[in-house]
């Protein structure tokens, strides 16, 4: 059973989260700083609504 649990701290799950941790860590401050361009969720979801009804 600890072997089972044990596998679980290297799962895939764990690498996917690591890596948006680190795109976190690079967009945030982008934002921050005004570097990025950003939309309104209400045009997203718009938008979305258009493609996938």
């Amino acid at each position: 059973m600890g072997l089972l649990v044990e596998s679980l701290h290297d799962s895939p799950l764990a690498e996917v989260e690591a890596a948006w941790a680190k795109e976190i860590e690079r967009c945030v401050p982008a934002y921050e700083r005004g570097e990025v361009q950003t939309y309104a969720a209400e045009d997203v979801y718009a938008e979305a609504r258009c493609i996938a009804p």
